[in-house]
């Protein structure tokens, strides 16, 4: 629902839908869902692929901060910049499956 949300936003030139829909989703998985597993089980968290994962997440969110703080009322950005980051994305995800694993 998240990917279709963002799509749709976009596609209407609505970013701020696509920004408003990852954030949100990450503070629910986060609280909610983080929250419910831990107060039903006990989950260990191994040490060493704890910074990995927060350098990944942490240059993620910078990339996708970016709009936000690039734009203004009087300029936005082109498509060209959007599929600049997008690749960045993708690549970002492929050099962080293979650093973690």
């Amino acid at each position: 629902p998240e990917v279709a949300a963002s799509v749709a936003g976009a596609l209407k030139g609505q970013s701020e839908i696509a920004i408003g829909n990852v954030v949100g989703s990450n503070a629910f998985n986060l609280l909610m869902a983080g929250g419910s597993v831990g107060l039903l089980a006990k989950v260990q968290v191994p040490q060493e692929g704890l910074l990995p994962q927060l350098l990944i997440n942490l240059v993620a969110t910078a990339v996708l901060m970016l709009p936000a703080i690039l734009t203004t009322p009087k300029r936005e950005l082109s498509i060209r910049t959007y599929q600049v980051m997008g690749a960045l994305l993708v690549g970002g995800y492929f050099v962080g499956a293979f650093w973690i694993s």
